[in-house]
């Protein structure tokens, strides 16, 4: 082998590593759904232009979707998003189903659930939000490394008090009433 073809080797190793190494993305892919009852886009508005919710890009509203003794619940709140997987995922263990972008919702919307079962989410939220077969890379959504903290003696350790603000819906009577 030549000199030139062994260097010719080397730019083909590195450019395809490079390649591979700028193609791995950090994060979750998610679902995006589209609001069917406008009247959800609304009320996700209004919380969103509240006075107390300061927006920014570092925010992202999120909706718990909840279903308490037959009833829908929508539990919406905005917050930072490098709190959303470890506060609003994994200690409170509920569900990521998706994502909302809507050009007449100023920031991301993610939507979480603590229903167990599929069939039963879907017959119960598929009237307000339906899923399509686009998705979107959410980096700030992710696996914690450290999902138990632990002391260094590797005791457990109480978690931190957290008590986040939620404007909560409920749907009865087919329309949205704000219970909180």
């Amino acid at each position: 082998m030549s000199r030139n073809s062994i260097y010719k080797y080397f730019i083909i190793f590195v450019l395809c590593f490079v390649f591979v190494c700028c193609h791995c993305k950090n994060g979750f892919q998610l679902q995006r759904f589209v609001v069917v009852d406008e009247r959800l886009t609304a009320k996700i508005k209004m919380i969103y232009k509240e006075s107390f919710l300061k927006s920014s890009d570092k925010q992202a509203v999120v909706v718990m979707l909840r279903l308490v003794d037959s009833i829908p619940i929508f539990k919406v709140t905005l917050v930072p998003k490098s709190e959303i997987c470890e506060q609003y995922v994994y200690d409170s263990n509920s569900r990521i189903i998706g994502y909302i972008e809507e050009q007449n919702l100023p920031t991301d919307v993610i939507l979480l659930s603590n229903i167990d079962s599929k069939y039963v989410f879907e017959s119960t939220f598929y009237r307000f939000i339906k899923p399509t077969t686009k998705h979107k890379q959410f980096s700030y959504i992710y696996f914690p490394v450290d999902q138990y903290v632990v002391d260094k003696n590797g005791h457990g350790l109480p978690p931190y008090f957290f008590d986040p603000f939620y404007i909560i819906f409920e749907y009865r009577e087919n329309k949205f009433i704000r219970i909180k």
